[in-house]
C-alpha cells in the first residue's frame, strides 16, 4: 500500500493470479527487484466476487474507461486519477486529477515515470527498473523508429541513473555518456526481456490469448444501444507460425470468447 496525496492506493492488476506465470518477461523483472509475485501483487481474482467491489475510487493506470464490474452496485464510484497513452474518450474530465492521456506514446510507464520527475525522492531504483523494464517491452528497446516517442525517452534518461544501483542483476548503466536506445547496459536487458517474450512454444492457443488480454466495454451505435464485451489479445508470434501449431486454434478461441462473453475478439500478432 501506498500513499499519494494522504490518500491510501493499492494496486491492482486485472490479471488472473494463475495468469501471471505466462508473462516470462514480466517474471523476470519482479525477479530483478525481489519481488514476489505470489504474494507482492494484487490481482483482480483476489477481490470477493460477486459482491460490490470494495472501493469507489479508482486510478486507472494504461486504460481511461473505467470497467463495468467494478462500478456495479457502486452508486459512489468515482475515476480520481488517469494515466494512459491510449485514444483518450473522453471520460472523468471533473473528477481525475491528474489526468494524462497522451496519444502516441510508446508505454505508459513512461507516463508513470513522469509524474516521479518532481517527486525524485518518492522514485525507488527498484520502481525505476520496474518501469524501465516496461518501457523496453513496450517499445522494442527504445529503436528509432519504432513505438517510442520523445515522453519514452526522456522517462528512460531519468529512471536509469536511479536504478544503476541494481546493476549486478539487471546491468543498467547510468546513461551518462549515451542516449537510452544506444545504452549497452539497457539494450542487453532489452534482449534478455525480449528472449523471455517469444518463448511461447510450450503455450496452447488459450495461453497465447490469455497472457496479454484486455478487456473493453463498448456501445455501438445501434438502436436500442447495447453495451458489448471486446476483447483484446496482444500475441508475440505470427499467425503463420501459430496455426500449424496448434489446429485447435478456432475451437479455443471460441470457447476463449464464450466463457468471457465476448461479442468481438481482437488478436494482435
Amino acid at each position: 500500500m501506498s500513499k499519494v496525496n494522504d490518500a491510501a492506493a493499492v494496486p491492482l492488476t486485472q490479471t488472473p493470479r494463475a495468469d501471471l506465470h505466462l508473462r516470462a518477461e514480466n517474471l523476470h523483472a519482479f525477479e530483478l527487484v525481489k519481488l514476489n509475485p505470489d504474494t507482492d501483487i494484487l490481482c483482480i481474482d483476489d477481490v470477493p466476487a460477486p459482491d460490490a467491489f470494495p472501493s469507489s475510487k479508482f486510478a486507472l493506470v494504461d486504460h481511461n474507461r473505467l470497467h463495468p464490474r467494478f462500478s456495479r452496485d457502486n452508486p459512489e464510484c468515482r475515476v480520481v486519477a488517469v494515466v494512459d497513452h491510449h485514444e483518450d474518450e473522453g471520460l472523468y474530465k471533473e473528477t481525475a486529477d491528474p489526468r494524462i492521456v497522451v496519444v502516441p506514446t510508446g508505454s505508459c510507464s513512461s507516463l508513470v515515470a513522469c509524474l516521479f520527475e518532481e517527486h525524485r525522492d518518492h522514485m525507488t531504483p527498484e520502481l525505476a527498473a520496474l518501469l524501465l523494464c516496461s518501457i523496453l517491452i513496450d517499445t522494442g528497446g527504445l529503436k528509432p523508429g519504432g513505438k517510442a516517442e520523445e515522453a519514452d525517452r526522456r522517462a528512460a534518461s531519468f529512471l536509469a541513473p536511479i536504478a544503476s544501483s541494481l546493476q549486478e542483476r539487471a546491468a543498467i548503466t547510468s546513461l551518462a555518456q549515451s542516449s537510452p536506445e544506444n545504452d549497452p547496459g539497457l539494450q542487453t536487458l532489452h534482449t534478455t526481456l525480449q528472449e523471455k517474450k517469444a518463448s511461447v512454444a510450450h503455450l496452447n492457443t488459450l495461453d497465447l490469448l490469455r497472457r496479454d488480454y484486455k478487456e473493453y466495454a463498448l456501445t455501438p451505435a445501434t438502436t436500442p444501444p447495447r453495451e458489448i464485451l471486446v476483447g483484446l489479445s496482444s500475441v508475440p508470434i505470427g499467425f503463420k507460425s501459430w496455426l500449424p501449431r496448434h489446429h485447435d486454434f478456432w475451437s479455443h478461441t471460441e470457447r476463449f470468447m464464450t466463457e468471457r462473453g465476448l461479442i468481438v475478439l481482437g488478436i494482435l500478432t
